[in-house]
C-alpha cells in the first residue's frame, strides 16, 4: 500500500490544528487518563505507530525501558516528550506526524 505522505500530513494537521502530535498520541493511549503510559499502553502505541509507518516503522527502535528514563515502570508526559525527540531523529518529523 502506497502512502501519500503529503496528503496524510495535511489531514493530520487539520485534525490536530495547532496541537502537538506528541501530546495527542500520549493522551490517546493514556487509557486510564492518569498522566502516565503503562507497559501495555506503550505496547499498543508502538504497534499503532509501526502500523502507520509501514516499512519505516522498523527504523524506530521503540523501547519502553529507554522511554522510562526514571525507571519507575511507567512513562510520564515529560518522558514521552523526551523520547519522541529520539523517534523524530530516527524517522523524521513528517513521518511521526503522519503516524
Amino acid at each position: 500500500v502506497a502512502i501519500d505522505f503529503d496528503a496524510a500530513e495535511a489531514l493530520g494537521r487539520k485534525i490536530l490544528g495547532k496541537g502537538s502530535w506528541v501530546k495527542r498520541i500520549f493522551e490517546e493511549f493514556d487509557g486510564s487518563a492518569c498522566g502516565f503510559l503503562w507497559p501495555a499502553e506503550f505496547a499498543a502505541l508502538k504497534a499503532r505507530f509501526e502500523q502507520a509507518m509501514g516499512g519505516f516503522g522498523s527504523r524506530a527502535n521503540f523501547s519502553f525501558d529507554a522511554a522510562d528514563s526514571n525507571m519507575e515502570g511507567r512513562i510520564s508526559q515529560y518522558e514521552w516528550d523526551q523520547y519522541s525527540a529520539i523517534l523524530i531523529a530516527e524517522v523524521g518529523e513528517t513521518r511521526c506526524r503522519v503516524a
